[in-house]
């Protein structure tokens, strides 16, 4: 996949760590802690996935590769992979299964005019020893590469912001590296998709079973617009009444800034939105999400 896409094409994403979970367990300690089905992955094959409390609340949001018959890669772009370490290994017990940080690869991006149209999102290629390559589930023309850092790469900080609008408007939430107070739908975590509702036990999956089977998310997540600018921690308004808190704001352009909320689902005066405000009185407007 992408042959004709040079090295060039790539730069390590900022902020980004990779975890390798490997061992005889491995796959099965991924499945008795994740969001996500995991061993419905095939090999080479990626799927966005989720560590979650018991309570449902998001720890962690992070794509996930199967590299191996027994082995995966875990992608964070929050919660630093060392810590992601030092929190799983307590859940691993008497399971055969090895978590390491790993120093020799890292997480590369790029955007190309043409990236492989008919293949599927979800499936990567192995390129060699410790290299995969593949493309993001969107309409951006992101591509992605898991392999040794790029020579001769001078950082950019213009694609690094790329990247991340890009993410903001796939409702790719980017979250504290604590983790979050909202829950896997509040989130978004359902359209991804990085739940799964027949996979079994996991943390926190009473909470999303009984949010999917009751339909009672009353928060979801939503991609937001104001012609003034948007900071995370702001809060949102309507009629004098505080709705949501913003996250990930961007200023995209010098009059355009953008960011993520989880906005009360069933309030119908957010339907109107001239109503919805930052608490400071800018009017906030809502955009849809950007998919393949």
């Amino acid at each position: 996949m992408y042959e004709t896409a040079s090295d060039g094409l790539f730069q390590p994403i900022s902020n980004t760590s990779i975890l390798r979970i490997e061992g005889k367990d491995a796959i099965d300690f991924a499945q008795s802690q994740f969001s996500n089905d995991v061993r419905a992955l095939a090999l080479n094959e990626w799927q966005w996935n989720a560590w979650l409390n018991a309570k449902g609340r998001v720890l962690a949001l992070f794509m996930l590769l199967r590299s191996g018959e027994q082995e995966l890669l875990l992608v964070s772009a929050d919660m630093p992979a060392t810590q992601l370490v030092e929190a799983l290994s307590r859940m691993v017990f008497r399971r055969k299964a090895i978590l390491t940080v790993t120093e020799d690869i890292c997480f590369q991006g790029g955007f190309a005019d043409d990236p492989a149209p008919g293949t599927s999102f979800w499936f990567g290629a192995a390129e060699g020893p410790s290299q995969w390559r593949g493309k993001m589930d969107d309409a951006s023309g992101r591509i992605w590469r898991i392999g040794p850092p790029p020579t001769n790469i001078t950082p950019n900080e213009g694609f690094q912001l790329a990247w991340r609008i890009a993410d903001l408007r796939r409702g790719l939430a980017h979250l504290p590296p604590q983790g979050s107070d909202l829950t896997a739908h509040q989130l978004g975590l359902d359209r991804l998709p990085a739940l799964s509702l027949s996979k079994g036990c996991y943390p926190g999956q009473e909470i999303v079973a009984r949010t999917h089977y009751l339909g009672k998310a009353h928060r979801r997540i939503a991609r937001l617009c104001a012609s003034s600018p948007l900071q995370d921690g702001a809060k949102l308004m309507v009629e004098g009444r505080e709705v949501a808190t913003l996250l990930n704001a961007i200023q995209i352009d010098q009059n355009t800034w953008e960011a993520l909320a989880s906005l009360p689902a069933e309030d119908d005066t957010l339907q109107t939105h001239s109503r919805l405000h930052t608490a400071d009185g800018a009017l906030v407007v809502r955009l849809p999400f950007e998919q393949a």
